[in-house]
């Protein structure tokens, strides 16, 4: 499989929410589970830069801080994983393009997790972060994980660029 060369702008994003309907709630409580025991956090592919589709995509997921490592991955949406809840392989039919909610991670119950913030990073196997897209081109991906305590987790750039009061004045150069 071929990279392709120089993809800044057609990159995929993909995110972890906490909410099964907005990709982007990446920090605050723990989506309910089952039981006050469980809780879900959700895999989004949000966006695709290079506006062919997702076919198939690598990532592993790690717990940078916190106890509430996933402990299982249930792929939604005809999505399907030949990785582990923490290694994923993911493959698609149809060529989604993004507002795709690709699964859903089994992590501790909120109440139990004072603290967790999950991130999305290159697969220790490769070390690649990609996403396949239909055609067969591997694009970089984007991405936001989950923080439950300050903000969003490892934020990504691209489309997830984030204006603090450092970088406000980038942000009105732009406008001048």
């Amino acid at each position: 499989m071929a990279v392709a060369p120089g993809a800044t702008a057609q990159n995929f994003y993909w995110t972890v929410s906490s909410s099964s309907t907005n990709a982007l709630s990446n920090s605050g409580s723990v989506g309910a589970g089952p039981s006050v025991f469980a809780g879900n956090l959700y895999l989004w592919l949000y966006c695709d830069g290079s506006g062919l589709g997702m076919a198939a995509a690598e990532m592993d997921v790690v717990e940078l801080r916190g106890s509430g490592a996933p402990m299982g991955f249930e792929p939604l949406n005809g999505v399907l994983n030949a990785g582990t809840a923490t290694e994923l392989l993911l493959s698609v039919g149809g060529c989604p393009s993004g507002g795709l909610l690709a699964g859903v991670f089994a992590v501790g119950g909120d109440a139990f997790l004072p603290d967790i913030e999950i991130c999305l990073v290159p697969s220790a196997a490769n070390n690649r972060n990609i996403t396949v897209a239909c055609g067969g081109l591997g694009y970089n991906n984007v991405t936001i994980g989950f923080a439950k305590t300050g903000g969003a987790g490892c934020v990504g750039s691209g489309c997830f660029d984030v204006v603090t009061d450092n970088s406000w004045g980038k942000v009105k150069a732009l406008f001048r």
